[in-house]
């Protein structure tokens, strides 16, 4: 899929809304497929990637994550099986934490109450485009879908991205399939530390927040689960 740049399609969609103001209800995306993400935040200095494998059928989804902050990398693993009422995060070396959970998982879908104008994106990729703006019209939120399959192109889908990104994201889909080349890819690994509820999501939330501001020095249970290792190595 085409990268969208966020800020040219704000400026053609601002031309467009004078012209047309229906709303829509959106769409949710294929209950299973796979591809790359790439995220970008200028207020952080922050580039983010991750392959994705999305299970909507058995409420799965796993995230291969690395990230780049000023130079430090991090890479992980983010697994949440809401059908097993358990959230993991695993480190590249194998480490990992899990939590119980509740929560049913919310499906990647597009919210209703938007804008939608249907567009040709590179020439060929037809697309459309659902547009939010907030009630005092400072804040306009977008998301491009492919047109008739609803397939991301652009914008907050998953629960967890909408959870945990702060700034002025830029978040692109790519090399989307529609199906999960390897099952076991949801397979939980064995011999994980149990935490409690909420630590890992408010780990991952407190940590992006400390990018943009001086480390909090409140002791959370995970900080040290990451350690020193996110830096490259001395030249």
């Amino acid at each position: 899929f085409f990268r969208v740049e966020m800020k040219t399609i704000a400026l053609f969609v601002l031309a467009l809304i004078a012209v047309c103001i229906a709303q829509d209800q959106g769409c949710c995306t294929p209950d299973v497929w796979q591809g790359d993400i790439s995220g970008f935040s200028r207020d952080l200095n922050l580039y983010w990637f991750e392959y994705t494998y999305y299970d909507w059928a058995s409420r799965a989804i796993r995230a291969d994550i690395y990230e780049n902050y000023d130079d430090k990398e991090l890479v992980y693993t983010y697994l949440e099986l809401y059908d097993d009422n358990a959230v993991y995060l695993i480190k590249a070396d194998g480490t990992c934490k899990y939590e119980t959970t509740s929560a049913p998982g919310n499906q990647a879908c597009i919210p209703e109450g938007g804008h939608r104008f249907p567009t040709t994106i590179g020439g060929s990729l037809q697309a459309d485009l659902f547009i939010y703006e907030s009630f005092v019209g400072q804040n306009i939120t977008e998301f491009g879908v492919t047109s008739g399959s609803c397939f991301p192109i652009f914008g907050l889908f998953l629960e967890r991205q909408q959870e945990i990104f702060l700034g002025d994201w830029e978040i692109s889909y790519w090399n989307l399939l529609p199906y999960i080349s390897d099952p076991f890819v949801f397979k939980p690994p064995v011999n994980c530390d149990l935490v409690s509820p909420g630590t890992i999501l408010q780990f991952e939330k407190n940590r992006l927040a400390n990018l943009a501001a001086p480390e909090d020095p409140s002791v959370h249970p995970l900080k040290d689960f990451f350690g020193n290792r996110r830096g490259r190595p001395s030249q």
